[in-house]
Protein backbone atom coordinates (compact mmCIF):
# COMPACT_ATOMS: atom_id res chain seq x y z
CA UNK A 1 0.00 0.00 0.00
CA UNK A 2 3.00 2.36 0.56
CA UNK A 3 4.49 2.06 -2.87
CA UNK A 4 5.63 4.93 -4.62
CA UNK A 5 5.87 4.61 -8.54
CA UNK A 6 8.00 8.20 -7.81
CA UNK A 7 10.66 6.95 -5.82
CA UNK A 8 10.70 3.07 -6.17
CA UNK A 9 12.38 1.49 -8.82
CA UNK A 10 11.79 -2.31 -7.82
CA UNK A 11 8.42 -3.24 -6.14
CA UNK A 12 8.47 -7.42 -4.86
CA UNK A 13 4.78 -8.79 -4.09
CA UNK A 14 5.02 -12.08 -1.91
CA UNK A 15 7.44 -13.17 0.23
CA UNK A 16 8.59 -16.06 -2.39
CA UNK A 17 12.12 -16.14 -4.37
CA UNK A 18 12.59 -14.17 -7.19
CA UNK A 19 13.37 -15.78 -10.47
CA UNK A 20 16.63 -15.36 -12.58
CA UNK A 21 15.31 -11.20 -14.48
CA UNK A 22 14.09 -9.91 -11.57
CA UNK A 23 16.96 -11.30 -9.23
CA UNK A 24 18.91 -9.24 -11.74
CA UNK A 25 17.60 -6.25 -12.05
CA UNK A 26 17.14 -6.42 -8.44
CA UNK A 27 20.89 -6.58 -8.07
CA UNK A 28 21.32 -3.48 -10.77
CA UNK A 29 18.88 -1.65 -8.95
CA UNK A 30 19.96 -1.76 -5.34
CA UNK A 31 23.99 -1.00 -6.92
CA UNK A 32 22.20 2.05 -8.94
CA UNK A 33 21.10 3.58 -5.30
CA UNK A 34 24.54 2.74 -3.41
CA UNK A 35 26.35 6.33 -2.92
CA UNK A 36 28.68 7.49 -5.52
CA UNK A 37 31.90 9.18 -5.18
CA UNK A 38 31.55 12.34 -6.71
CA UNK A 39 34.76 11.87 -8.86
CA UNK A 40 33.09 8.84 -10.55
CA UNK A 41 32.09 8.50 -14.13
CA UNK A 42 28.43 7.20 -13.30
CA UNK A 43 27.63 11.03 -11.61
CA UNK A 44 28.04 12.36 -15.50
CA UNK A 45 25.78 9.74 -17.15
CA UNK A 46 21.92 8.37 -16.08
CA UNK A 47 21.51 5.26 -15.40
CA UNK A 48 17.72 3.97 -14.51
CA UNK A 49 16.45 0.28 -13.99
CA UNK A 50 13.18 0.27 -15.66
CA UNK A 51 10.01 0.19 -13.24
CA UNK A 52 9.32 -3.32 -12.04
CA UNK A 53 6.97 -4.86 -10.08
CA UNK A 54 7.66 -8.50 -9.44
CA UNK A 55 5.87 -11.55 -7.79
CA UNK A 56 7.34 -13.72 -6.15
CA UNK A 57 7.53 -17.62 -6.52
CA UNK A 58 4.40 -17.43 -3.53
CA UNK A 59 1.81 -16.23 -5.66
CA UNK A 60 2.18 -18.61 -8.40
CA UNK A 61 2.33 -21.19 -5.61
CA UNK A 62 -0.75 -19.87 -3.99
CA UNK A 63 -2.64 -19.75 -7.28
CA UNK A 64 -2.01 -23.86 -7.90
CA UNK A 65 -2.57 -24.57 -4.79
CA UNK A 66 -5.77 -22.46 -3.63
CA UNK A 67 -7.12 -23.94 -7.59
CA UNK A 68 -5.81 -27.48 -7.06
CA UNK A 69 -4.08 -27.12 -10.30
CA UNK A 70 -2.12 -29.84 -11.90
CA UNK A 71 -0.18 -30.92 -15.01
CA UNK A 72 -2.06 -32.73 -17.33
CA UNK A 73 0.08 -33.30 -19.98
CA UNK A 74 -2.80 -34.59 -22.51
CA UNK A 75 -4.27 -31.04 -21.89
CA UNK A 76 -3.50 -28.75 -24.89
CA UNK A 77 -1.87 -25.33 -24.27
CA UNK A 78 -5.62 -23.56 -25.13
CA UNK A 79 -7.12 -25.98 -22.59
CA UNK A 80 -4.28 -24.79 -20.26
CA UNK A 81 -4.71 -20.87 -20.89
CA UNK A 82 -8.39 -22.01 -20.28
CA UNK A 83 -8.17 -23.71 -16.67
CA UNK A 84 -5.72 -21.14 -15.92
CA UNK A 85 -8.28 -18.03 -17.18
CA UNK A 86 -11.21 -19.56 -14.90
CA UNK A 87 -9.02 -19.97 -11.67
CA UNK A 88 -9.45 -17.49 -8.79
CA UNK A 89 -6.37 -15.49 -7.90
CA UNK A 90 -5.40 -15.68 -4.35
CA UNK A 91 -7.41 -13.02 -2.73
CA UNK A 92 -3.57 -11.53 -0.79
CA UNK A 93 -2.27 -11.54 -4.40
CA UNK A 94 -5.37 -9.65 -5.72
CA UNK A 95 -5.38 -7.25 -2.85
CA UNK A 96 -1.32 -6.72 -3.70
CA UNK A 97 -2.11 -6.42 -7.81
CA UNK A 98 -4.61 -4.11 -7.30
CA UNK A 99 -2.87 -1.58 -5.05
CA UNK A 100 0.17 -1.71 -7.93
CA UNK A 101 -1.63 -0.92 -10.19
CA UNK A 102 -4.57 1.61 -8.46
CA UNK A 103 -1.06 4.13 -8.80
CA UNK A 104 0.36 3.64 -12.28
CA UNK A 105 -0.99 4.48 -15.74
CA UNK A 106 1.66 3.64 -17.96
CA UNK A 107 2.02 0.54 -20.32
CA UNK A 108 3.19 -2.84 -18.72
CA UNK A 109 4.75 -5.87 -19.67
CA UNK A 110 3.79 -8.87 -17.85
CA UNK A 111 6.23 -11.32 -18.47
CA UNK A 112 7.59 -14.36 -16.48
CA UNK A 113 11.11 -14.81 -14.19
CA UNK A 114 10.93 -18.23 -13.72
CA UNK A 115 13.43 -19.84 -11.10
CA UNK A 116 14.18 -22.22 -14.24
CA UNK A 117 14.43 -19.79 -17.17
CA UNK A 118 18.26 -18.12 -16.64
CA UNK A 119 19.86 -20.55 -15.18
CA UNK A 120 23.26 -21.64 -16.41
CA UNK A 121 22.53 -24.88 -18.29
CA UNK A 122 18.58 -24.64 -18.43
CA UNK A 123 18.07 -21.36 -20.13
CA UNK A 124 14.24 -21.39 -20.53
CA UNK A 125 13.98 -17.48 -21.74
CA UNK A 126 11.73 -16.83 -23.81
CA UNK A 127 9.70 -19.99 -23.59
CA UNK A 128 6.90 -18.50 -21.53
CA UNK A 129 4.23 -15.95 -22.71
CA UNK A 130 4.33 -12.16 -22.39
CA UNK A 131 2.02 -9.81 -22.46
CA UNK A 132 1.75 -6.00 -23.24
CA UNK A 133 -0.80 -3.80 -21.61
CA UNK A 134 -1.50 -0.29 -22.70
CA UNK A 135 -3.08 -0.35 -19.22
CA UNK A 136 -4.94 3.47 -20.20
CA UNK A 137 -8.30 2.75 -19.92
CA UNK A 138 -10.04 5.11 -18.01
CA UNK A 139 -12.25 2.62 -16.13
CA UNK A 140 -9.62 1.09 -13.72
CA UNK A 141 -11.72 -2.10 -13.23
CA UNK A 142 -10.68 -2.85 -17.00
CA UNK A 143 -6.97 -2.09 -16.49
CA UNK A 144 -7.56 -4.25 -13.44
CA UNK A 145 -8.85 -7.24 -14.78
CA UNK A 146 -6.34 -7.45 -17.58
CA UNK A 147 -3.44 -7.23 -15.43
CA UNK A 148 -5.30 -10.38 -13.52
CA UNK A 149 -5.53 -11.85 -16.52
CA UNK A 150 -2.48 -11.88 -17.65
CA UNK A 151 -0.57 -12.70 -15.07
CA UNK A 152 -2.81 -16.21 -15.13
CA UNK A 153 -1.31 -16.08 -19.28
CA UNK A 154 1.88 -16.11 -18.49
CA UNK A 155 1.72 -18.81 -15.13
CA UNK A 156 -0.17 -21.06 -17.80
CA UNK A 157 2.44 -20.77 -20.11
CA UNK A 158 4.84 -22.34 -17.81
CA UNK A 159 2.74 -25.90 -18.43
CA UNK A 160 2.55 -25.58 -21.93
CA UNK A 161 4.22 -27.87 -23.98
CA UNK A 162 7.15 -25.78 -25.58
CA UNK A 163 8.59 -25.53 -22.05
CA UNK A 164 7.29 -29.26 -20.87
CA UNK A 165 9.46 -30.39 -24.54
CA UNK A 166 12.14 -28.10 -23.34
CA UNK A 167 12.69 -29.58 -20.24
CA UNK A 168 12.48 -33.23 -21.44
CA UNK A 169 15.72 -32.75 -23.98
CA UNK A 170 17.36 -31.50 -20.95
CA UNK A 171 17.01 -34.26 -19.03
CA UNK A 172 17.82 -36.63 -22.23
CA UNK A 173 20.78 -34.43 -22.42
CA UNK A 174 21.66 -34.99 -18.97
CA UNK A 175 21.01 -38.51 -19.35
CA UNK A 176 23.44 -38.75 -22.21
CA UNK A 177 26.56 -37.12 -20.35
Amino acid sequence: DDFDPAVADFVRIGRGSLGGKARGIAFVSSQLQLAVPPDSLLNKVMVRVPQTCVITTEGFDDFITHNQLYLDEELSDDEISHQFENAEMPGWLMDDLRSYIEKIDYPLSVRSSSMLEDAQFRPYAGLYSTFMLVNSDPDFEVRFSQLVRAVKLVYASTWFESPRAFSRSIDQQNQES
